[in-house]
């Protein structure tokens, strides 16, 4: 369930006009940044095509999420890459912040869902 709703939240994410730099893995040349210098700077590139995607496999699958932190944990992984790379001002590092406080916004609301969830089913099995 916990994954479903972030696969969901995922899917509404792409559909923000700033998740279009982020869809696919980055090029960063298309940026103004040679290849060999954004691989030297970034160690574990990250794009939402591929949380999508990971999200998507069964949960006994090696590469697949088994948690919502380590999907939240990619996520940032696609910010605090661009933000080591380009600096605020750069269109790309810009989209990158827009995007992540929407992403902050709507995870912290997904959590507290989640988490009112859990409490009301614990509620309910204590009354019956």
């Amino acid at each position: 369930m916990q994954l479903a709703a972030c696969l969901d939240l995922l899917d509404e994410m792409v559909t923000h006009e700033d998740a279009q730099y982020f869809l696919k893995p980055l090029v960063s040349e298309d940026h103004g940044v040679s290849k060999d210098a954004y691989e030297k700077i970034v160690k574990q590139p990250m794009d939402l095509g591929t949380i999508q995607s990971r999200l998507k496999l069964p949960t006994d699958q090696p590469s697949s999420y088994k948690s919502i932190s380590s999907v939240s944990k990619d996520v940032n992984r696609i910010f605090s890459n661009v933000m080591k790379v380009w600096a605020p001002g750069d269109e790309i590092a810009d989209a990158a912040r827009r995007l992540q406080n929407w992403w902050y916004v709507f995870m912290d609301a997904l959590r507290a869902t989640l988490l009112l969830s859990v409490l009301t089913a614990e509620l309910l099995n204590d009354f019956l």
